[in-house]
């Protein structure tokens, strides 16, 4: 694939700022059927922390990527399927730059109906809908790269000797990736992916007990979800006599809402409430490493054709 020009990260969108919270959450309410209880807990979870740090994150993992391919001159895009810029809008503004090719990398860790196939949907739309749009090349997924689990491993390990007092106490690895509903888990290699990539990350730390757990679950309460949530899996690992927890991230890439509000807040409060102790591993778009691993996928035109 020696054709691209260019590279488009796509992620799903967030508000930039307050003021963008309302009409963000009324758009979701509106494309995915959101309980007006849904609607408002998210409302007070961005106020509480002065918005979502995503489009900033993205933003400058994208120009950080593009100083790491200043050799290539490959021009870096973003667009979010939910939120300004949307992918309409980035595809316009990359088709007046002569985009001719672009390689898309969905910052999406694992693959699943809503993480990933609604991803090439949209972007199959979009291109559709803007006249001269580059013709877009899905990159590997995140997660089936090489080097992920390495890098996850390199971020578990730089946690765990900054937290060795901790670490004198029973403790626990928990990884964490976003619930989905249990139809979509059951047609898809989400779950299959996320325990390859926690086992593949545990082989460097053979003396530490981890399980996985879910998060950041939506929809109607009455659908079957992927358990146990990260709460409840905390709660029973105190029980156990777990003293020490250390939560990973493993199917985020970026510091934001779920992180930022669900773990440090929400999760960090139940096992606080346990007397557990709280350790949790950054997301890695706060490594450099990161950055030369999505470089590579362009320099090698690491395209997904399953």
């Amino acid at each position: 694939m020696t054709g691209i020009d260019s590279v488009l990260l796509v992620a799903f969108g967030a508000p930039r700022s307050l003021d963008e919270v309302g009409p963000f959450l009324e758009r979701l309410a509106r494309h995915r059927s959101l309980p007006d209880r849904r609607v408002e807990e998210a409302r007070r979870r961005y106020e509480a922390l002065g918005g979502s740090p995503l489009y900033r994150s993205i933003d400058e993992l994208a120009r950080s990527l593009e100083r790491e391919l200043e050799p290539e001159k490959t021009p870096v895009f973003f667009g979010m399927t939910n939120w300004h810029p949307f992918l309409e809008e980035t595809l316009g503004a990359m088709a007046q730059r002569g985009s001719k090719a672009a390689l898309a990398i969905v910052l999406s860790v694992q693959q699943s109906p809503p993480g990933w196939d609604r991803y090439l949907e949209a972007l199959a739309r979009s291109r559709a809908a803007v006249p001269g749009a580059p013709e877009i090349f899905p990159a590997r997924p995140l997660g089936l790269h090489p080097r992920f689990a390495d890098l996850l491993s390199e971020l578990l390990a730089a946690t765990l000797d900054r937290e060795k007092r901790s670490l004198r106490l029973p403790t626990h690895v928990v990884f964490t990736a976003h619930s989905i509903p249990e139809e979509d888990a059951r047609r898809s290699p989400y779950v299959e992916q996320l325990e390859n990539l926690a086992a593949r990350v545990m082989q460097r730390f053979p003396d530490l007990a981890w399980s996985l757990a879910y998060q950041s679950r939506s929809g109607s309460p009455g659908d079957r979800w992927l358990e146990p949530d990260v709460g409840r899996r905390l709660a029973e690992l105190a029980e156990r006599g777990t003293r020490c927890v250390v939560v990973l991230p493993a199917g985020f890439v970026t510091e934001h809402m779920e992180v930022l509000y669900d773990l440090d807040i929400e999760a960090r409060s139940v096992a606080e409430s346990k007397n557990m102790r709280f350790v949790r591993v950054p997301t890695v778009a706060s490594h450099p490493r990161f950055v030369g691993l999505l470089a590579s996928l362009v320099r090698e035109r690491d395209v997904w054709c399953a």
